[in-house]
């Protein structure tokens, strides 16, 4: 089995990204410590942690866990030489939370324009039986939970 790249690896690839431009703006980032971050995202995406969770929702997230790992490597302090796998680990894992809140904000703001829409269309009476059925499930279903959205 392919072992993870090792603190001292993403190091000798971040001394190469250092050493390759004065200002962090202007370097070019190695391919090998590009290979890096992405198998660990990759994998990390893969944990059972992740399992659950759709297939393109992980690919998005471990692509967006690379890009702020390459955002944060002018963060990276050399004294710190041993820990730089846990820095990238860390990166990763705080992109995926990240990633993860955006989706979920998103899918409980459509969930909420869902029900006004179908509060208005009840004030209206253009909902049919299907409709105020699902309205006052909604309703139950909040009632339940003492009024908090899920």
């Amino acid at each position: 089995m392919k072992q993870y790249a090792t603190s001292e690896q993403i190091y000798a690839e971040w001394v190469k990204w250092r050493d390759s431009a004065e200002r962090p703006e202007d370097r070019t980032i190695p391919e090998k410590l590009g290979l890096m971050v992405r198998e660990i995202a990759e994998r990390m995406a893969n944990s059972s942690k992740y399992g659950g969770y759709p297939r393109a929702l992980l690919d998005d997230m471990a692509g967006d866990a690379v890009l702020k790992v390459f955002r944060n490597l002018k963060n990276m302090k050399e004294e710190k030489r041993d820990s730089f796998f846990s820095y990238v680990t860390l990166c990763v894992q705080c992109s995926f939370w990240s990633t993860l809140a955006r989706h979920y904000r998103h899918a409980n703001l459509v969930r909420e324009i869902s029900l006004e829409r179908l509060l208005e269309m009840d004030s209206r009476g253009m909902l049919d039986d299907r409709g105020r059925r699902m309205l006052s499930e909604i309703r139950r279903e909040r009632e339940k939970n003492g009024g908090k959205r899920k």
